[in-house]
Order: structure tokens, then C-alpha cells, then sequence
């Protein structure tokens, strides 16, 4: 394993730890496998223990600890602790809090404009919430940041995978972002009333680049390397595959992209960025981007 720096220290002191107890392989094994699962449940999204060289140091958030690659946030190399607060914690911040009252009870403003309980069984009055009482909480939404593909004319009110209109479809409560839960790889349909995101908006990214074509936002998912790509080209690029098919993330197989596909030009935009697929048929050789 290339592991990081901070991950590959602790388990160094595992393996000598072990060494020094006179462990089994086996039971050094099972050791082993249980602390990469406890620095995976901790750590970055894309659940890596290790690091493949080209990415910096881990992210903390200053509320609750979690961990992040800053690439994987697409943040630049300045990102600090100190200045990072994880989409979850800021959406707790932005949250309402609801109490669920035994039955009899209601919350009232008295004369005085003080908020107090009142049974309407007793007739008792109560300033502090009576026993039984469960406080609720739901987190709220970060500012509504439109996706980029949402505005391209004839194709915004379209599934952004498979393209086509149907009624069928979610959209993103922080981006607008509109898939089918199917072709996203969303194993459960979200519920009606209950605001869905997008994997991007989901850890605060917005309007991500894509390493495959030009085209910024969309539908993407994260990738193994760090940053994001978006499905389509993930599904149209040869080389490049779903670790998880069903849940159509993280997408790897960058890296094993030829240099020609990233040399030839598309012949819609003109441009070299990103990689190209071409047509298979006899000796035609056209070569476009999946987007």
C-alpha cells in the first residue's frame, strides 16, 4: 500500500506492536485490516487510506473532525484546518429545531411574551419542557448555486446521463442538478417532501472540472485519483471504470488513459482537453468528446 504519511505511521506502529508481541500473521493481518477500516470511516469520501504521491496532506473540519483529501473538494493547496468546515456541519448550522410534545401539551407565548408549555388536560404551566418531550432536528440547505448544465438551452430540463425527459426524475436541492436516481446510481429513490443532493453538493463541491472533457458541473461522481468526472464519460471512455457499478462510484482507471486520446483533437470543440473516444466503424477515425 502507498499509504499517507500520518495513516502509514499508524500502521507502522501497529505492525511492530505486533512484531513485538509475538503475533501471528493472521492476527496481524485482522489488526491491520481493522485499523485501514477505522482510518477509512474517518477519513475522505473516496476511502482511501493511502495516497498515490500526487495528493497532499489530509483537511480536518474544525467541528467535527472529519478528514478530506483537498483535492477530493476540489480546494486549493492553501486549504487549512483552521478554515474548513465540513457541508455537513454547515448545513447543521443552518438547521431548525422542532420539539415533539407528549400528547395534551402545546407551546404557548404567555402575557409576559415568555415561551412556555401548556397541558390542556391539567391546565399546568410549565417553562421547561415537559417529560417526554423529544427535540428534533433537520439540517438545512447550503445557498442554491445552479449547475452549469441546467442552463444549456434545450438539454436543462433533461435527465443529465441519459438525456431524456421524463417525469421520473430528482433534482438537486443545492445545484438543480436533474437525473434519473437510476442512471446516478442512487440505490434508493429519495423521498417525496425530502431534499435530495447531488454527490458533488452532498461534500460542498460546486460546478466541478471534469479530467475527461471541457465541460464543467453536471452529473458527476468522485474518483479514486482525487476530484471528480462526470458518468457519461466515465461510461463512454474504454479505459475508465465504476469500482462499485451499481452505485457508479468512485471512478478509476484514469490513469490507464493512452496520451493519444488526450492528444487528438474533438472535431465539435476543437479542443485537446480532456480525453476522446472515436468511431469504431471501418477505417473512420472522428473523435469527439462523450460531452
Amino acid at each position: 500500500l502507498q499509504l499517507a504519511e500520518k495513516d502509514g505511521q499508524q500502521l507502522a506502529n501497529l505492525k511492530e506492536e505486533g512484531r513485538l508481541r509475538g503475533w501471528e500473521s493472521t492476527e496481524l493481518d485482522t489488526a491491520l485490516e481493522a485499523e485501514i477500516q477505522r482510518l477509512r470511516e474517518k477519513g475522505c469520501f473516496c476511502r482511501r487510506v493511502g495516497v498515490n504521491g500526487k495528493l497532499s496532506g489530509s483537511i480536518c473540519c474544525q467541528k467535527c473532525a472529519k478528514t478530506f483529501h483537498p483535492e477530493c473538494l476540489c480546494l486549493g493547496k492553501k486549504a487549512s484546518n483552521a478554515a474548513y468546515t465540513c457541508a455537513d456541519c454547515e448545513r447543521k448550522s443552518r438547521g431548525q429545531s422542532y420539539m415533539d410534545l407528549p400528547q395534551g401539551w402545546q407551546h404557548i407565548v404567555d402575557a409576559l411574551g415568555r415561551g412556555v408549555f401548556l397541558s390542556s388536560d391539567t391546565g399546568q404551566v410549565s417553562c421547561d419542557a415537559p417529560p417526554g418531550t423529544r427535540v428534533r432536528t433537520t439540517p438545512g440547505l447550503l445557498p442554491f448555486d445552479q449547475n452549469p448544465c441546467m442552463s444549456r438551452g434545450e438539454l436543462k430540463g433533461v435527465c443529465q446521463v441519459c438525456f431524456q425527459e421524463d417525469t421520473d426524475v430528482v433534482d438537486c436541492a443545492e445545484c438543480g442538478l436533474r437525473v434519473h436516481s437510476s442512471c446516478y446510481g442512487e440505490q434508493v429513490a429519495p423521498e417525496n417532501g425530502v431534499p435530495w443532493l447531488c454527490k458533488s453538493c452532498e461534500y460542498g463541491v460546486r460546478s466541478p472540472e471534469c479530467p475527461l472533457c471541457p465541460l464543467v458541473g453536471g452529473a458527476v461522481k468522485p474518483c479514486q485519483s482525487g476530484g471528480w468526472a462526470h458518468v457519461v464519460c466515465a461510461t463512454w471512455v474504454p479505459e475508465v471504470f465504476f469500482e462499485v457499478p451499481e452505485r457508479m462510484e468512485p471512478i478509476g482507471g484514469l490513469d490507464r488513459v493512452p496520451k493519444d486520446r488526450r492528444r487528438i483533437p474533438c472535431i465539435v470543440c476543437k479542443t485537446r482537453k480532456g480525453a476522446i473516444v472515436q468511431c469504431g466503424t471501418g477505417k473512420c477515425h472522428v473523435s469527439w468528446h462523450p460531452l
